[in-house]
């Protein structure tokens, strides 16, 4: 069965911890040129994560947004140099132990997805020859990112589309779509840590949650578009859109492959 990307990176990490047991953190996280989002997305690390379920604005992280614009990698070899920076980011790496750091843009065809962690509690531990190894990991783990996002950014295309015809039926329902994504990250963002939910999870509730609806473009006008209270025939047809939904949602996940990448119920 296909890996989802946080099995992929678990996987690597494991490889690389093989050779190299102090470098014990892989994160990744993933950004949104629309809303100048960067999000933690998935991490391997060794003890208790760092940054989870953390967000900031890539316009607020000059020193990541300098890694964007020059597409290259950057070497902190000694995590000191990091004292006293201001965004929280550096913070959490500083006062987690970690005393080196490897930072690259996940970039492809000159698009930023977001960026790749590696961090080490050894100083100097990024010499030429750790670098030619995680170099060859990198473009592993950005080749699977792209491919996951990109196949997400088709889906959500085609969920746009559907949003469109809804909203010529009903232009409050396509305003409740958008409203729907953004609260259902937060309530469940909210709920991570009783339930554990990972970051991975999260982003997928955000991204997906714009589904839920999307079964009422198979209700009759008459009955979506009534203004007065429905009556218990009318109401029965009505949760029908949820049967629908899933219907139509379980041809998308086929149809774009997700069936053996992702498990949310």
């Amino acid at each position: 069965m296909t890996q989802s990307v946080s099995e992929f990176l678990l996987t690597i990490h494991d490889e690389l911890r093989a050779h190299f047991p102090s470098l014990t953190r892989a994160a990744i996280a993933i950004y949104d040129k629309e809303t100048d989002r960067l999000s933690t997305f998935t991490n391997s690390t060794l003890g208790e994560p760092i940054l989870k379920l953390y967000e900031a604005q890539l316009s607020d992280v000059p020193s990541l947004q300098k890694i964007a614009k020059s597409g290259k990698v950057r070497i902190i070899n000694d995590l000191l140099e990091l004292s006293g920076a201001p965004s929280e980011h550096s913070k959490a790496i500083v006062a987690s132990g970690f005393k080196s750091s490897y930072t690259e843009p996940l970039m492809y065809k000159d698009r930023l997805y977001g960026f790749i962690f590696f961090d080490s509690t050894e100083v100097g531990f990024f010499n030429e020859e750790t670098i030619g190894i995680l170099d060859t990991y990198s473009k592993l783990l950005i080749a699977i990112v792209v491919n996951e996002l990109t196949t997400i950014s088709v889906l959500s295309g085609a969920i746009t589309t559907v949003r469109l015809i809804g909203h010529l039926r009903d232009e409050e329902t396509a305003n409740h779509v958008t409203r729907m994504s953004y609260y259902s990250r937060i309530i469940a963002k909210h709920l991570a840590k009783k339930y554990a939910l990972s970051d991975e999870y999260v982003e997928y509730v955000f991204r997906f949650s714009p589904l839920h609806d999307i079964g009422k473009i198979g209700i009759s006008d008459s009955i979506l578009l009534k203004p007065g209270r429905l009556t218990p025939e009318e109401f029965e047809e009505m949760k029908q859109h949820t049967l629908i939904g899933a219907n139509m949602a379980n041809v998308m996940v086929k149809q774009f492959n997700l069936d053996v990448v992702h498990n949310i119920d």
